[in-house]
């Protein structure tokens, strides 16, 4: 069994690495598969550290952006592996061996295998599991791993909530992973030029128009429950 990080990234080489060395201090490297979703119209990456554990997906033009979700069902394309972790490049792993923490809590499963276990970020949790890891089957299931009726946000909410509603999320209070959002108070950065493009779609109503579905899309997100408890809906 190895954990898959699913991490869209764009121009953002320095907290890549980052990324890298957090997990290379914390993690065994083999358990961990980093999926780097680039795109091919982003050259920052040509001196990122190389490591066999690392993978490089092609995303296209990102001049283009398709939206969150669907550059992690790309990236997801690629990934044979059980355990995915939801993740972007402004996180760090702090707590060591939280990866054999991961593989100890996947270890025991339901026979419907669905089981959402996320850590302490620092900043969202325990109200939203922001650094999550579920089990493949729910994309296997369902044929895609994050909503594409979102751009940006909304894609962890949405996932914490299906599995709240199943009632099967765990919170690992104890294993600190910091999401350094540009917005988040210990983050101590500035709004970067990737941050700056989301702000500018946000400023156009697509945030309130986000919000306004996620809170419309109960049901859907009820259904997608049932549906993977194998309930008849």
């Amino acid at each position: 069994m190895r954990i898959a990080l699913l991490c869209p990234t764009r121009k953002r080489r320095n907290e890549v690495n980052r990324l890298i060395g957090s997990l290379e201090r914390t993690a065994n490297m083999d358990n961990i598969m980093l999926y780097l979703g680039i795109d091919s119209d982003d050259n920052t990456y040509n001196n990122i550290n190389k490591r066999p554990w690392i993978t490089e997906l092609d995303m296209g033009d990102g001049e283009n952006f398709i939206g969150i979700g669907q550059l992690w069902n790309k990236i997801m394309k690629s990934v044979p592996d059980e355990i995915l972790g939801m993740c972007n490049d402004d996180y760090t792993y702090e707590t060591k061996g939280w990866d054999e923490e991961v593989l100890k809590e996947f270890s025991v499963l339901p026979d419907d295998k669905m089981k959402f276990v996320y850590f302490n970020d620092l900043y969202a949790a325990p109200q939203l599991g922001v650094v999550n890891f579920i089990h493949r089957e729910y994309y296997d299931k369902l044929g895609y791993y994050a909503r594409e009726d979102y751009r940006h946000a909304f894609q962890d909410t949405w996932l914490h909530d299906v599995y709240r509603r199943m009632g099967r999320d765990k919170y690992r209070e104890d294993i600190i992973a910091p999401h350094l959002h540009y917005s988040n108070p210990v983050a101590g950065k500035g709004v970067d030029s990737t941050s700056q493009r989301l702000l500018e779609t946000w400023g156009k109503g697509e945030w309130q128009k986000a919000m306004d579905d996620f809170n419309d899309w109960g049901p859907k997100r009820q259904a997608e429950a049932d549906f993977l408890l194998g309930k008849t809906v």
